[in-house]
């Protein structure tokens, strides 16, 4: 019993195998072969198809470029407002310098230690001085008895 199946089998699929080649054969003596899927069908929905697909892209195009346009009008307000900040940062620097110039007394090639300026030195630090009486003399704390 077991045997009838297999050789069921094994002899169907000789059969096959046989009715294949057969008709390979018959094809090639000049049997017509069945007629082609229409080729207009074909064009049609290979169309369809690109029109589906090219669609949505133009659209996503056109809205890149809106959103591309509208950042880089963004990024040129942006890079305006950079410049006239920066603009504002160098007068502001330039004053600055301007201000320090002016504060800043003019030092002569010779610098302080002249004769008529270290003159007026010692005379000034007289005049803002401690008054003459906080700082008496020392000859006369002698005469006191004061010690230092």
């Amino acid at each position: 019993m077991e045997y009838i199946s297999i050789i069921v089998i094994v002899v169907g699929f000789l059969f096959s195998l046989f009715q294949k080649k057969a008709q390979e054969e018959n094809n090639k003596k000049g049997q017509k072969k069945p007629p082609p899927v229409k080729p207009d069908f074909t064009k049609q929905v290979l169309r369809k198809m690109e029109q589906a697909f090219e669609a949505p892209v133009k659209k996503e195009t056109v809205s890149t470029r809106v959103n591309e346009l509208n950042e880089l009008e963004a990024l040129k307000k942006e890079r305006d407002a950079l410049k006239q900040k920066l603009k504002r940062m160098e007068a502001a620097s330039v004053r600055r310098v301007k201000a320090e110039q002016k504060a800043e007394p003019k030092l002569g090639d010779k610098g302080l230690l002249e004769g008529h300026s270290l003159a007026e030195a010692v005379i000034f630090s007289e005049i803002i001085g401690a008054p003459r009486a906080k700082r008496p003399h020392p000859a006369t704390r002698k005469k006191q008895g004061i010690k230092q």
